[in-house]
């Protein structure tokens, strides 16, 4: 819901009395705040209102928003695809002295999210599963305006291939899209301060250049993501694919059991490592009747066996072998005893606990 700050419906309350009265009669009908109250509470909604300024823009001021379309007079079913690649390229050189800045987006299955890319930077953002395609595409044009605003270049070209959200934008309206509003007044505003920003709408048909590629949007794989440790001896003997499946409910992606060597056997313990679909790891989780307790999990760090430091592997050492020299006491002949050094390939204690070993190389 939108409204002006000064009409909010949470401001707008009916008195003790009419309440009394409206309740001792139930044929008569409420006002429309109290009725758009009782609506969003049996939905389930937040009641907080968005505000929106409607007059952001004077009357002898309104916004004035174009763009390029070169291929607008081309059929994508009848044209061949060298044509839209000429385009291009044409397009390209004519306008080579502005920084292109492309933006994309997609919606799958529970994930909505959009990206910009640059020549120097990419970003993606997740929105609300809830957003629809155009409000991604709306929404990675206003983040491509707020990257380069505080840019020391003043020429830009940004590219997306929604022509629904430029036909919007070129549409002023006071009840368009919040988004749009925002876009308008940003663009405004990079105007005002000598920006030239040029949008047009791009067709990935037949286009190989490689700025011209789709963006990949999606959460990133690791720091969206946390590791705990749960201990459950009932779960020893079930699978972990079957632990995954009874625990995807709970945001757990993959399950790991920790195994221990004896005898150069691997054996399996009762610990289970959880990667959960979140950066923040939850307290505990439930299984079954059980509630397990959820640890960080803190992996072992990476040795090097070459040079006895941490941070880096064997294969990477640039470091040399650190020998130390150790006497030790051998009976080379019966009843006489002779002394013997012998260069073992061991850590000194000051390499181990060194604080600057523990820094990459």
């Amino acid at each position: 819901a939108q409204s002006i700050a000064k009409l909010l419906i949470s401001q707008v309350t009916l008195p003790v009395s009419l309440h009394r009265l409206y309740a001792a009669r139930p044929s008569h009908i409420l006002p429309f705040c109290e009725r758009a109250k009782l609506l969003l509470h049996d939905l389930d909604l937040n009641d907080t209102i968005q505000s929106s300024d409607f007059f952001c823009f004077p009357p002898w001021d309104i916004p004035h928003f174009s763009y390029l379309n070169p291929i607008s007079v081309f059929d994508k079913s009848s044209t061949a695809p060298v044509t839209f690649q000429e385009l291009f390229h044409h397009h390209r050189y004519q306008y080579s002295s502005f920084i292109p800045i492309f933006t994309d987006s997609s919606k799958s299955d529970g994930h909505v999210g959009c990206g910009v890319v640059s020549p120097s930077d990419t970003s993606s953002y997740r929105l609300h599963n809830c957003c629809s395609v155009f409000t991604a595409k709306l929404v990675a044009i206003f983040c491509a305006l707020q990257e380069i605003s505080p840019s020391s270049q003043r020429n830009f070209i940004i590219y997306t291939d929604s022509m629904s959200a430029l036909e919007t934008l070129s549409h002023y309206d006071i009840q368009m899209h919040p988004v749009g509003l925002e876009i308008l007044s940003i663009l405004q505003f990079l105007r005002n301060k000598s920006f030239s920003i040029f949008c047009w709408v791009p067709s990935h048909l037949g286009i190989s250049d490689h700025w011209v590629l789709p963006v990949p949007v999606g959460a990133h794989s690791t720091l969206n993501s946390s590791k705990g440790v749960i201990t459950c001896g009932e779960l020893f003997l079930i699978r972990t694919e079957e632990i995954t499946e009874d625990l995807k409910c709970q945001g757990v992606t993959h399950v790991r059991r920790i195994k221990i060597r004896r005898e150069g056997k691997l054996l399996d313990t009762k610990h289970l490592v959880l990667t959960f679909h979140s950066p923040k790891l939850p307290q505990s989780i439930k299984a079954g009747y059980m509630n397990l307790a959820v640890k960080p999990y803190i992996p072992n760090p990476l040795r090097c066996f070459k040079c006895q430091r941490i941070g880096h592997s064997k294969l990477a050492c640039r470091g040399t072998p650190d020998v130390l020299e150790k006497i030790t006491t051998v009976y080379d002949v019966p009843h006489r005893k002779s002394t013997r050094i012998v260069k073992e390939t061991m850590p000194p204690i000051s390499a181990l606990i060194h604080p600057g070993n523990l820094k990459k190389k």
